[in-house]
C-alpha cells in the first residue's frame, strides 16, 4: 500500500470501506467481508488498516453479507479507531466526542436498514451472524460514524472481496 499525508491533522478524516461478495467460495458458499481503512484530506490519502475474511455462515442476500461485514468493519477495525484518531488527530475532549469515522457502504437495502433500523426481511441476520442492526443504528444516531453510501466503483474494500485476473 501506498499513503501520502499533505495536510494538518485538524483537515483530516478517518475512513472505514466495507464490502462482501454474494456466495464467494464456490465450496461452502460463504461470503467474503472486505474492508480498507484510510485516512483522508485535501492533499492526503493514507491506509491504516485492510482485512479480507471469509464470513463463517452462508448469507441468504447480499445485504445480509454486507450487514456482516459492516459490524464486522465497526467492531474490530471502527471502535478502536474512534480512541486511536480522536487522541492522535487531538479532537478528544473530555467525554465529548467530536470525532467519527466515515462508514462507506454501496449496498442500497443494507444502508436503509441502517439508517432506519429497521429489517424485516433478514429475520435470520442476529441470530446467524450476530449482526445487532440496532446497535449500528444507535452508533450512527451517537454520531460516532457517519455512513456514506458510496458508489461501487469507489468501493476502495472490493480489491479485498473479489478476485482479479488483470494484475
Amino acid at each position: 500500500m501506498v499513503g501520502w499525508i499533505g495536510d494538518p491533522p485538524a483537515d483530516l478524516t478517518a475512513h472505514l470501506f466495507m464490502d462482501a461478495d454474494f456466495a464467494g467460495c464456490p465450496y461452502t458458499l460463504h461470503s467474503t467481508s472486505g474492508l480498507h481503512g484510510d485516512v483522508q484530506g485535501p492533499n492526503s490519502r493514507y491506509p491504516w488498516t485492510a482485512q479480507s475474511h471469509q464470513q463463517t455462515a452462508t448469507a441468504q442476500s447480499t445485504p445480509e453479507a454486507e450487514l456482516s461485514s459492516l459490524q464486522l468493519g465497526m467492531t474490530s477495525k471502527g471502535e478502536p479507531g474512534l480512541e486511536i484518531w480522536s487522541v492522535l488527530m487531538k479532537r478528544y475532549h473530555s467525554a465529548d466526542w467530536i470525532f467519527y469515522i466515515n462508514l462507506h457502504e454501496d449496498n442500497s437495502p443494507a444502508v436503509f436498514a441502517v439508517r432506519t433500523g429497521k429489517n424485516p426481511t433478514m429475520k435470520t441476520l442476529e441470530r446467524i451472524f450476530g449482526v445487532k442492526l440496532n446497535w449500528i443504528t444507535e452508533r450512527l444516531e451517537r454520531e460516532e460514524y457517519n455512513l456514506i453510501q458510496t458508489r461501487t466503483k469507489d468501493m476502495s474494500a472490493d480489491i479485498y472481496t473479489k478476485g482479479s485476473t488483470n494484475p
